[in-house]
């Protein structure tokens, strides 16, 4: 009888082991599939989070461009029904200056000869395009390429103009104010986010234009953080600038340099927007 209580006893040992042992494993796996979900989901949540910032950023650069675009056209238009001499025209670009908050910093009027008509820049020679620089364009204002000049960045918009009381043709150039227009395009956006993430816009020869993490107190100083030097070429900007490419996300590389990144092409310049975030930050446990 005792030799048959004892054989129980160890069956029962037994079966309660192989029960837990089947349970831990249960619960293991459990543990492992919630794990797993939670950090898919945070992945995706992560994804769509920095995608809405770069498409954010993109739609108010597309705003910018509008405006500067618009602004210049309505001096062109101006210019082209004002009853003065070319050597007042400088006098009236000045006034459309104090009644406008201008996306420009200097508005020069160029001959189609290439001649320097009029401009508001006073005691310094202005800078403006040549019109072999400023190409066909047609009969609406024109953004050139951001361009790098004497360790300064250089960014035009043209229109052409006719000034029929003078019988004058030639382009109303306009000096975009790389430094100040930029930072206000994007401030609000990068005000949004989090240190750690970086927002970012390349140019399409993968040259960086703009970045959070830089300098923009002029465009000496953008030049002397990269700007138009340093090469951008990660997956996002490489995804951004494909043909046919829309707004997207996704994670890059491994250990301590592995990234998430929303991006978009903008479409008014060509440019590619991207916001990235280390992983280790976005996926770090809460």
């Amino acid at each position: 009888m005792r030799g048959l209580r004892t054989a129980s006893r160890r069956l029962f040992v037994r079966l309660v082991a192989q029960t837990l042992v089947i349970t831990i494993a249960a619960m293991s796996a459990i543990v492992l599939v919630l794990t797993s979900n939670s950090s898919t989901a945070l992945v995706t949540s992560t994804e769509a989070h920095l995608e809405d910032l770069a498409q954010s950023a993109a739609s108010r650069l597309d705003g910018w461009t509008q405006l500067a675009q618009s602004q210049l056209s309505g001096y062109a238009q101006a210019l082209a029904f004002a009853a003065v001499p070319q050597s007042g025209v400088g006098s009236v670009l000045q006034a459309y200056f104090a009644q406008t908050e201008s996306t420009f910093s200097e508005l020069d009027l160029v001959s189609s000869q290439g001649q320097l008509v009029a401009s508001t820049a006073t005691g310094a020679a202005p800078s403006y395009p040549q019109p072999d620089d400023l190409g066909a364009g047609g009969l609406g204002a024109t953004i050139l390429p951001v361009a790098l000049s004497g360790g300064e960045l250089q960014w035009y918009a043209y229109i052409p103009v006719s000034i029929e009381s003078d019988h004058f043709t030639g382009y109303l150039a306009g000096d975009i104010n790389t430094a100040a227009d930029l930072t206000q395009v994007f401030d609000t956006v990068i005000a949004s986010t989090s240190a750690p993430i970086v927002l970012q816009a390349v140019t399409s020869d993968d040259r960086l234009v703009f970045s959070s993490t830089t300098a923009v107190t002029s465009t000496a100083a953008m030049v002397q953080d990269g700007a138009l030097r340093e090469v951008v070429h990660t997956p996002a900007v490489v995804a951004a600038l494909r043909a046919g490419s829309q707004a997207g996300a996704l994670g890059y590389g491994q250990g301590n340099g592995a990234a998430i990144a929303g991006y978009v092409r903008d479409e008014s310049l060509g440019w590619a927007i991207t916001a990235t975030e280390p992983s280790s930050v976005a996926l770090a446990p809460v």
